[in-house]
């Protein structure tokens, strides 16, 4: 199968989300991926898994791939590793590093293999108390502050509610993973030269959220009486409940309209009106005369105003209920408002939209046939054929091939 990193020999040692991820792109673009797993199988081909070591988590994220079993925690299983890594072009690495033999880090790969590029993927950075620590992704999402960015909390109001439609810092640091591999291939392009490229699950988390994380004197302004009362309540041991609460009331209310799902007479929609432009059309289109931040004299912390916009918003929403989905999004389109149904990720196989695009393509596997989300980026002068992807493969299938390939 070619591609656009036809010719490269990945070897990824990962036991997570995101090293798979990562490997799996390689795949999609054309890399031999060779994936070393322990003698059991990565850990991820046991989650829901419905046959003996096979799961739809693991199938996503691992077609394309040979599989070799290795325990590269004894003296043979170490010295095949790392015979394997010399013949390498990228090490794509995403393990718990206190249980990683030094033999195959970076400093000791390198003397037998100077151009190769040895991508590591940590939880929390290489320094630190928090360095080396295990971590999935909600314990991540809950250190990055991520969590409480949401706002969201349980029925008892008071417990936060993590992010759990999909694992974040996982797929994104994949993702983060592959832009750092392609820039050290062009470098070595350039140069000749390979090195080590490090990424974080944390670091990724604080990027996605870089306009919140980023702290300004001027921008922060109103939210420094917060800061400040929130430190105090800290100090003095307050606990998490009259925290949070506390930060509530110090936060501005927040009512959006023009920007948010709204229940149809037969489903749900999307409305999605974000500059004033679209929120001046969403209104037309929507009957409605709320204002809010375009109302000169907005004062959401004025209890009646308040009142007044919350009362416009139930009208608002029982309008949307009046209409099917369909009728809304053809009224809110015919006026030049951004919007779409709201679907369940388990019915969009059948989306004439994402089949139109070939964006789900199907994948033959030995435990039957499959449908795959398709490569995330199609290059016009180094295509791959959806032909031309295989499914994952069975558990240390292609350990005898690649052994004996290494003479």
């Amino acid at each position: 199968m070619k591609g656009i990193f036809s010719g490269l020999r990945v070897v990824e040692l990962s036991a997570d989300v995101a090293g798979s991820f990562a490997g799996q792109i390689c795949a999609d673009r054309g890399a031999e991926v060779i994936k070393v797993e322990p003698m059991n199988g990565d850990p991820l081909r046991n989650t829901n898994a419905f046959a003996v070591s096979e799961s739809k988590l693991f199938q996503s994220l691992n077609r394309g791939k040979q599989s070799v079993t290795l325990d590269i925690y004894t003296q043979q299983g170490l010295e095949l590793a790392s015979a394997l890594i010399q013949t390498a072009d990228v090490v794509l690495v995403s393990l718990q590093k206190n249980r990683f033999p030094g033999k195959l880090g970076y400093e000791s790969v390198r003397i037998e293999n100077p151009g190769l590029i040895y991508l590591d993927i940590n939880a929390f950075g290489e320094q630190g108390f928090w360095a080396e620590k295990p971590a999935n992704d909600l314990v991540l999402q809950a250190y990055s502050g991520m969590l409480l960015s949401e706002g969201k909390t349980a029925s008892d109001g008071k417990t936060p509610v993590p992010l759990v439609s999909t694992q974040m810092s996982e797929y994104a640091t994949a993702l983060y993973a592959i832009v750092g591999i392609s820039s050290a291939l062009f470098h070595r392009v350039e140069t000749g030269i390979g090195q080590k490229v490090t990424t974080s699950k944390l670091l990724t988390l604080l990027s996605l959220q870089s306009s919140r994380v980023v702290n300004h004197d001027m921008a922060d302004k109103p939210l420094h009486k917060a800061r400040k009362v929130l430190s105090l309540l800290r100090a003095e041991g307050a606990s998490h409940e009259k925290v949070l609460a506390r930060r509530k009331q110090l936060t501005p209310r927040l009512v959006p309209a023009f920007y948010r799902p709204y229940q149809t007479s037969d489903g749900a929609v999307f409305v999605g009106a974000l500059t004033r432009r679209l929120r001046d059309k969403a209104r037309e289109a929507l009957n409605t005369t709320l204002q809010l931040r375009d109302d000169p004299d907005y004062d959401i912390e004025n209890d009646e105003y308040y009142q007044t916009v919350l009362q416009q918003q139930v009208e608002i929403e029982a309008n949307l209920k009046s209409k099917t989905t369909a009728e809304w999004i053809k009224i809110l389109e015919s006026h030049g408002v951004p919007t779409g149904e709201i679907n369940f990720p388990e019915d969009l196989h059948e989306s004439p939209q994402l089949i139109e695009n070939n964006y789900l393509g199907e994948i033959d596997h030995p435990s039957g046939k499959q449908i795959h989300v398709m490569p995330h980026a199609r290059f016009s002068a180094a295509p791959v054929p959806d032909s031309g992807l295989k499914g994952a493969p069975a558990l240390g299938r292609d350990t005898e091939a690649v052994i004996d390939s290494l003479g």
